[in-house]
């Protein structure tokens, strides 16, 4: 019969199991602040005997996480089109008083390429880009027509 795993008898089991799942410790360290082997330490761990409720719990931490990272970024890109939308709309008076647009075109492409960071900062966060480390490229020509159709497109989509 084979013996018993020493960490699932110990009396401080969850604790055990907290320090190696949760808080990420050191093994070297856990065996020494419980006075385990390091060796029984490891067994445990690669015999997956780490509680379920646990290892769950290290699951959700790592949720609650990726989904803080991914609302911030998505505040920094949502005043990354407000400053966008603000430059398309931006408005000149005139010596009459009549206001007429002025788009502010140099703004509205610098809040396009920043949207483009983010857009690729987020991809390899989530993972759809496979290799991080091979920087996503555009290579578009923006002509002043072209600008104007996507601002048009951008308005309808706003409204």
């Amino acid at each position: 019969m084979p013996r018993q795993c020493t960490i699932c008898a110990h009396k401080d089991r969850n604790k055990i199991d907290s320090a190696i799942a949760v808080n990420g410790a050191i093994l070297r360290t856990i065996a020494h602040q419980y006075e385990l082997s390091e060796s029984a330490l490891k067994r445990h761990v690669s015999n997956g005997h780490i509680a379920q409720e646990i290892a769950k719990a290290e699951h959700i931490n790592e949720v609650i996480h990726a989904d803080s990272i991914l609302s911030q970024m998505q505040k920094v890109k949502d005043e990354t089109w407000i400053i966008h939308r603000e430059s398309r709309e931006q408005k000149r008076k005139l010596k009459d008083g009549t206001e007429i647009s002025d788009p502010d075109n140099e703004l509205a492409l610098k809040a396009i390429a920043r949207l483009e960071k983010q857009i690729e900062i987020e991809s390899k966060v989530l993972g759809v880009v496979k290799n991080p480390d091979i920087p996503i490229v555009s290579t578009m020509t923006i002509t002043p027509e072209s600008l104007k159709k996507i601002g048009d497109i951008l308005a309808k989509q706003e409204k």
